[in-house]
């Protein structure tokens, strides 16, 4: 069932889209996330902001919020266009470009927002499901973006205690199907996805 629900909502979403091409600076993008230099932590931000084909009127900037609850991975703050993401994520640069990722995808869907609200309300007319289908559908727009392997690659990240916790809001099987479903309809190699793959993003795509 979970294959199927990507194929029909991968399918709606490139309808709205349109094709888009793979993001090939994954290693370059995680170098700056990484970096103690905020000008080029802030340059590999727009580097994705770019790619996702924003307006410039919806150029999004960033800042770090030390006020944010542990659940919690990140903000788009829509009518702001800035993106909110947590100091803990500082230097941790997979968990960076996982949060980053979804949060630029909350805005392009904001430029879409009639067409996928109708859709969403006419299966969850609750609005908890409605949210929840929401954010699931902004995580299978993050593969429709081409920025699919940034999003793979903090879904699991290991805490300051040893303990290693789950985010996102797709399954794993999901997020297998979904980056498949995009390189097939991109017609992708293997070798194309391999190198854009953190190792934990080839890890989650073994099953590990």
């Amino acid at each position: 069932m979970s294959q199927e629900r990507i194929i029909l909502e991968a399918a709606f979403l490139r309808g709205l889209l349109g094709p888009r091409p793979l993001f090939r600076d994954t290693k370059l993008l995680y170098a700056e996330l990484a970096s103690p230099d905020e000008s080029r932590i802030r340059h590999g931000i727009q580097r994705v902001v770019a790619h996702a084909r924003m307006p410039h009127a919806l150029d999004v900037d960033f800042h770090w919020d030390a006020t944010f609850e542990a659940h919690i991975g990140g903000l788009a703050e829509l009518g702001r266009s800035r993106i909110r993401l947590p100091m803990s994520f500082v230097g941790h640069s997979e968990r960076c470009a996982t949060a980053l990722a979804h949060e630029v995808a909350h805005h392009v869907i904001a430029l879409h927002w009639r067409a996928v609200t109708s859709r969403i309300l006419a299966r969850h007319p609750q609005p908890s499901a409605a949210m929840a289908q929401m954010e699931w559908l902004t995580d299978l727009t993050v593969f429709q973006l081409g920025l699919g392997a940034l999003l793979m690659s903090g879904v699991y990240a290991e805490e300051m205690d040893g303990t290693v916790s789950r985010g996102g809001y797709l399954s794993d099987d999901e997020l297998r199907y979904a980056l498949l479903d995009y390189a097939e309809h991109e017609r992708l190699s293997g070798a194309d996805l391999e190198q854009q793959l953190s190792p934990s993003s080839r890890r989650l795509m073994l099953g590990h």
